[in-house]
């Protein structure tokens, strides 16, 4: 289920509480010009910095539909929670765009969720950036709202101009 994003993350999932973990998705995505194993690097500095205990599991650098793409499993403590647990991280590269899908739940329930989170990971879909100018979404909201407004009023021809205009 979607929920309320976790900590910087775009976008959370939440599974079903388990004992004393929730499990939990995350998108992330930042812009940047390093290349994607430097990136990586980085990320995986950062996090043996923000938890204990980190073992990583695997990793593979693999394409992730026609994009560039890295993914690597860790085992750590983050000392909220007397448990270890392990994530699942997939990196994918789009210019200068970096997205980041990470999971992770208690490593006694990993094996359960990693199949089916591991292909929803590998089937992410990276569409091309807007090209409107700020100016240009401004206008193509009015038009949409002024749409909105004339179907409520039921003028159809009205709404239907506005929305081919949007």
């Amino acid at each position: 289920q979607y929920g309320k994003s976790s900590g910087q993350a775009a976008a959370s999932f939440w599974g079903p509480k388990d004992q004393l973990y929730q499990p939990r998705m995350d998108l992330f995505y930042k812009t940047s010009k390093k290349e994607l194993v430097e990136f990586v690097t980085a990320y995986k500095d950062a996090f043996r910095k923000s938890v204990k205990d980190v073992t990583f599991v695997y990793e593979e650098a693999s394409a992730i539909r026609d994009k560039q793409g890295y993914q690597f499993s860790v085992t750590f403590t983050d000392g909220e929670l007397p448990v270890v647990q392990q994530a699942l991280f997939t990196f994918i590269a789009d210019g200068d765009r970096r997205y980041v899908l990470g999971f992770n739940t208690s490593q006694a329930w990993f094996e359960r969720y990693y199949p089916v989170v591991d292909a929803s990971m590998r089937s992410f879909r990276v569409f091309p950036a807007s090209t409107l100018t700020p100016e240009d979404r401004k206008k193509f909201l009015l038009r949409y709202q002024s749409g909105e407004q004339f179907y409520k009023e039921n003028k159809l021809s009205e709404a239907l101009e506005d929305f081919q205009a949007a």
